[in-house]
């Protein structure tokens, strides 16, 4: 009886065979078909990593650059990750202190965390150069467009505005708004801001004659597209690539000015930390106690030559 049932299901074996033998295969081929997918992902990301490499190789003095400014922007944003003093914290018993273990940059007349006040004075120095860096970024382009684009009266008026206004010192115009319109980092922003303005608006306007002489503008003035479709569409996308690169490079000349008129008093009033402040806090120990002036001028210098460093070395690659 049991040779007999084995016999019996050996056919239903069999039938059912050619069904499991094909969902095996419809397996084996969805799989092998997620190959070219998972090839070309693989591929890309290959490629991302040697075109890092390459990059890093080509530009090692730019990558040490990097790493630092990332280091700088980590730490003004989040200081409570490095130390765990306040900016304002004082300590009378531990004034003038060198630095050490526990104070890495020393300590103030106040017995104050140098470094704490130069994590937490880093964020508002270059939240302020960020805010006049828009700022001029934002006019030069609104300017230079208008400007560019319009051309017959309208451009020589408002270039010969623009030379005029190159023509005052960026630091004693910066000095005279920030004197009108009151002390503080915004003010301070606001002034470096309006300063630096016509520069942008000069590399806007050049950019904007090159492209409005382009023969896709004037396919598109005949099309019908009004005035500020062309601007919109053709030539303000077109012009952010020189004015980004000097955004960059002029950020380093920034951060200087707004640690300038922090340094001369037109800044935050204290306790409140800014890298001027801190500079100018120490005139009066450098012989008895130069770090409390050194340490945040060397920050402020080694920022802003990265910065330039970065800036050239993007500017390398674009051209």
């Amino acid at each position: 009886m049991a040779i007999l049932m084995s016999t019996q299901e050996r056919p239903t074996e069999r039938r059912d065979a050619p069904a499991a033998y094909a969902s095996h295969a419809q397996a084996t081929r969805d799989h092998t078909a997620s190959f070219p997918e998972d090839t070309s992902r693989t591929a890309g990301v290959v490629r991302g990593l040697l075109r890092i490499r390459d990059w890093v190789v080509r530009h090692v003095g730019a990558t040490i650059a990097s790493i630092f400014l990332l280091g700088v922007i980590i730490g003004v944003c989040r200081p409570s990750w490095f130390t765990s003093y306040g900016p304002s914290d004082t300590a009378p018993a531990e004034r003038l202190q060198p630095p050490s273990a526990q104070h890495i940059f020393g300590t103030d007349r106040l017995g104050r965390d140098l470094f704490s006040r130069v994590l937490h004075g880093g964020g508002a120095t270059i939240g302020a150069s960020v805010l006049a860096l828009s700022i001029a970024v934002i006019a030069g382009l609104l300017i230079g467009v208008v400007a560019g684009y319009s051309g017959g009266a309208t451009d020589t008026v408002l270039m010969r505005f623009v030379d005029v206004w190159l023509a005052i010192p960026g630091l004693l115009l910066a000095i005279t708004i920030v004197t009108a319109i009151g002390f503080g980092t915004t003010p301070v922003a606001i002034a470096i801001g309006i300063g630096i303005t016509p520069a942008f608006v000069r590399t806007t306007r050049s950019q904007v004659l090159s492209i409005k002489a382009s023969p896709y503008i004037e396919a598109a003035t005949a099309g019908g597209s009004s005035f500020w479709r062309i601007i919109l569409t053709h030539v303000l996308p077109n012009s952010l690539g020189p004015v980004s690169v000097m955004a960059l490079l002029d950020f380093g000349g920034v951060i200087m000015g707004v640690a300038t008129l922090s340094f001369l008093g037109f800044g935050a009033k204290p306790p409140a930390p800014e890298w001027g402040s801190l500079i100018n806090d120490g005139r009066d120990y450098l012989m008895t106690a130069p770090w409390i002036s050194l340490l945040p001028g060397l920050v402020v210098v080694l920022t802003v030559l990265s910065i330039n460093i970065l800036g050239r070395a993007l500017k390398k690659e674009a051209a």
